[in-house]
């Protein structure tokens, strides 16, 4: 069995093989948006490691020949595409795991195995039970190529409090955007509506080279980008997005999911 799936290949878009992380960024790529190079493990992989705690013959062989493209030496993220993960009314937000700027091959092998056993922690069971899901997800892994940010963050096609506004949230943050995802900082927030930037005063300190930096962040553009994403999306859901920019101020779609906070109106 080959057991990487690449964007082009036709069973990237099936997230019951891939999880619905790769799959939504699979179906990106495909209407022109600008993804790191990334394969998915497909989740027979966390099925026969579930089984058996071992690895399927050929399957590290796959992924030393992916990571030789992806360029490994430069770093690769691992990061979860769950089965049961980025949908409307179940994100599963924080509950797995993702690990960033792996450079090596054993380092590689160690944090997919991690990533898989994420699936099945009591932290992963907990939200199952107030979910009222009986059994635990599979598991496929993407491996991507990283991003190595100046800035990023995260975006809201939709402001979530206030869905009817014709309004993008955009927040950000220096270097890369987990510290921000798993709350670490307060990210610097903008909201564009109308094309007319109006910021979160309380986010933007003053007078550092951080907030100068921050303010002068193309935040039109990332919200194009959200705004694209949910004009793209299936059923046209209001997106929460994950970007970054690079040291060449090209902006990246990292991530792609439906808005599970919005509010009912």
């Amino acid at each position: 069995m080959k057991y990487l799936i690449r964007f082009e290949d036709d069973l990237a878009l099936n997230p019951s093989v891939v999880g619905h992380k790769f799959s939504s960024l699979a179906r990106a790529t495909r209407s022109g948006f600008e993804v790191p190079s990334a394969v998915a493990i497909r989740v027979e992989a966390n099925e026969f490691y579930r089984r058996n705690k071992g690895w399927p013959k050929g399957l590290m062989g796959e992924i030393r020949d992916a990571t030789n493209e992806i360029l490994l030496s430069r770093g690769v993220s691992v990061r979860s595409s769950s089965t049961l993960e980025d949908l409307g009314d179940k994100s599963f937000a924080g509950q797995y795991d993702t690990y960033l700027d792996i450079q090596n091959e054993n380092d590689l092998k160690a944090k997919i195995e991690k990533c898989w056993e994420s699936a099945t922690s009591q932290l992963v069971f907990n939200y199952l039970d107030d979910q009222k899901i009986r059994e635990a997800p599979l598991m496929s892994v993407m491996i991507q190529r990283m991003v190595h940010a100046k800035a990023a963050g995260v975006a809201f096609s939709r402001n979530p409090m206030y869905p009817l506004r014709d309004e993008v949230v955009v927040e950000g943050v220096l270097g890369l955007g987990e510290k921000l995802v798993s709350g670490h900082v307060t990210p610097y927030r903008v909201f564009v509506r109308n094309n007319r930037i109006l910021k979160d005063e309380t986010t933007f300190k003053t007078d550092t080279s951080e907030d100068v930096i921050l303010e002068n962040l193309n935040w039109r553009e990332i919200a194009q980008l959200a705004g694209k994403a949910e004009s793209h999306a299936e059923g046209r859901k209001p997106q929460d997005i994950e970007w970054a920019i690079d040291s060449n101020d090209k902006l990246w779609l990292l991530q792609s999911r439906p808005i599970t906070t919005i509010r009912e109106v």
